[in-house]
């Protein structure tokens, strides 16, 4: 069963149990030497930055549910690509399939979809610090005010 480490839209563990129903959460990731974005088409991605860290999910995937999640993240299409990258987790490294998005443009979020990733980061107990760096992701209209922050 290959792992997966999701951070974006599936980190949601009621979406990933529709698309992969014989998947479960291993436990928090991080991946090391990327950086979070979002990208001109409106969805997460991760691009090479030194010393910065991705924290995530790692997933046990069922055989069957590869080809689920290939087709959710359009690699026929070329949203995405999938690379095979070592995160950390406290029990130790694992080789795990990331998903990286083709374009390396900033864009903006699509409604509703930052709210949901920082929804599903802070139910799957990822750090503070890292929720507040997804946050300056969220459009301005989501943005907490500077007197709520």
């Amino acid at each position: 069963m290959p792992a997966y480490f999701a951070y974006g839209a599936n980190l949601d563990r009621i979406g990933m149990a529709q698309r992969c129903p014989g998947s479960h959460v291993v436990a928090p990731a991080r991946l090391a030497d990327y950086r979070f974005f979002i990208m001109v088409d409106g969805y997460a991605s991760l691009r090479p930055e030194q010393g910065a860290v991705v924290h995530g999910l790692l997933w046990q995937l069922a055989p069957d549910d590869l080809a689920a999640l290939d087709a959710y993240e359009e690699i026929g299409a070329g949203l995405y690509r999938r690379l095979t990258l070592s995160v950390m987790h406290d029990a130790g490294v694992a080789d795990a399939i990331v998903y990286v998005g083709r374009s390396r443009e900033t864009g903006e979020s699509r409604p509703g979809y930052m709210e949901n990733v920082l929804a599903a980061a802070t139910l799957g107990g990822l750090p503070e610090a890292y929720l507040r760096e997804l946050r300056g992701w969220l459009p301005a209209t989501s943005r907490p005010s500077a007197a709520m922050a």
